[in-house]
């Protein structure tokens, strides 16, 4: 759900800097808002990596039930910490549009 809902707000973000003027042009070309925009690709991606990850070893069935335990709750806390920061960095994008 947490990968989900940081890959809307990263849709939403992407979209509305293309569509929001400022100095004259798209806020998407301020060299700032390209970097939380990679920013936000960078997390998201690695949290999409990590709970693919643990799907697949939970669908192996070969790691201990310690291991499956530790990855599993790894996974949950980074995800939603990388989803509050997400959606976060992109209210920052949207600035005091939306």
């Amino acid at each position: 759900m947490s990968v989900g809902l940081a890959q809307g707000a990263l849709d939403y973000a992407l979209r509305n800097s293309k569509q929001r003027i400022q100095f004259g042009r798209p806020i998407a070309d301020l060299q700032s808002i390209r970097f939380m925009l990679a920013d936000i690709s960078i997390q998201l991606e690695t949290a999409r990596s990590l709970l693919y990850r643990t799907t697949a070893m939970l669908d192996s069935d070969e790691a201990p039930a310690s291991t499956r335990r530790r990855l599993v709750s790894s996974t949950k806390c980074f995800a939603s910490d990388m989803a509050m920061k997400v959606t976060t960095d992109a209210v920052q994008i949207l600035g005091g549009t939306e």
